[in-house]
């Protein structure tokens, strides 16, 4: 599966989260990391990210990269 992330709500919907699915980054991490399909996370428009999330742009993408380190099937790249 490969996705392009334009928004952090995207992200529930797109990988079918639970409804328990806090909507925050340590739910995030916990859920990616718990994946077992190989997973793609295409990052686009960073900077349009930026502007809307300010520093909580940085924070998602060390979240993304931490659960990456962690689960072997996950990979994000950014453009």
């Amino acid at each position: 599966m490969s996705i392009q992330l334009k928004s952090y709500d995207l992200l529930k919907e797109l990988f079918q989260f639970p409804d328990h699915y806090g909507n925050n980054l340590d739910a995030l991490y916990d859920l990616l990391t718990e994946r077992t399909a190989e997973t793609e996370i295409l990052v686009t428009e960073w900077t349009e990210l930026e502007v809307n999330l300010g520093g909580y742009a940085a924070a998602l993408m060390d979240t993304l990269y931490d659960a990456a380190r962690e689960n072997t099937k996950l990979t994000i790249q950014v453009k």
